[in-house]
């Protein structure tokens, strides 16, 4: 079995986890209400300040770059994103561990275990929003070539971490120990999780493509009342495949983590498909 069929038996087997735990899309909801909040806020208060930026930036001919304070002011916006995605995201690993354990989880499961985790998901928000705010202070002061580097070790970071969410969720260890044990896991499965990750880009983007249906009436017609109707029945769709994606990926990520952690068989999924999702055979 090729990397990428057995990627996609992963994934159906993490959709039939899903399907009986729907009401874990709330936490990706919360995550993505309050992460847009967030930006919302920022954008308001910060509008003033970035305008003016801009217009010193073209005049200075340096666009893109940030002064000391803005700087100051974006690592913390990094932060807050970072801490709503990662609680909401523990919370959904939590949930579906105990099923992935044989259990029947609950929001209160969840939240219960989310919040006990609040001081090192705060330390991994930390650590994660000096990274990228380190990457980012490096690419505003580089060429391309810098940029292209910086892009290659923010993808590098991003895989080393793809195991940290449940990790946390699990067991609760510090940030660094939950990076470097995620890096040594990734190690044992890069090739699935990268699979993985292709695997479900491919099918949100063959799901969102049906969106474009929704504009169509509008723009054949002309009609402005039938375009603002297809844009908000095609948000509200978007919104729910990315919900469905958001979820189904954590859920990928917890069943991944239990086998490659310990060589626990993740209820719903067969010994050698997890086999094969570690060894590559």
């Amino acid at each position: 079995m090729g990397k990428l069929e057995r990627s996609w038996e992963m994934v159906k087997a993490s959709w039939a986890v899903l399907r009986q735990d729907k009401e874990l899309m709330l936490f990706s909801l919360l995550s993505l209400g309050c992460c847009g909040l967030l930006c919302l806020g920022f954008l308001r208060a910060m509008l003033p300040d970035l305008l003016a930026a801009g217009e010193a930036a073209e005049a200075s001919s340096a666009a893109g770059r940030l002064d000391p304070q803005g700087y100051f002011v974006l690592f913390f916006f990094y932060l807050a994103l970072y801490l709503i995605g990662t609680y909401f995201s523990t919370a959904v690993a939590a949930c579906a561990v105990i099923r992935l354990r044989g259990g029947d989880p609950t929001i209160a499961d969840g939240l219960r275990i989310a919040t006990s985790r609040l001081p090192v998901i705060l330390g991994w928000a930390l650590f994660a929003a000096s990274v990228g705010m380190v990457l980012r202070i490096v690419e505003d002061k580089s060429k391309w070539v810098g940029k292209l580097v910086v892009g290659l070790l923010g993808m590098a970071f991003s895989i080393a971490s793809f195991l940290v969410i449940p990790i946390l969720a699990v067991e609760g260890v510090g940030p660094l120990e939950a990076f470097r044990r995620s890096a040594a896991m990734v190690k044992k499965t890069w090739g699935e999780q990268l699979a993985g990750n292709i695997g479900l880009g491919l099918l949100t983007f063959v799901a969102c493509l049906p969106a474009v249906v929704f504009l169509a009436p509008g723009i054949m017609t002309g009609s402005g009342a039938a375009l603002v109707t297809g844009i908000l029945v095609a948000a509200v769709y978007l919104l729910a495949v990315t919900l469905v994606a958001n979820t189904l990926q954590t859920v990928y990520q917890s069943a991944v983590y239990m086998y490659a952690s310990n060589g626990q068989v993740p209820e719903g999924f067969s010994r050698e498909l997890m086999e094969g999702a570690i060894t590559g055979r």
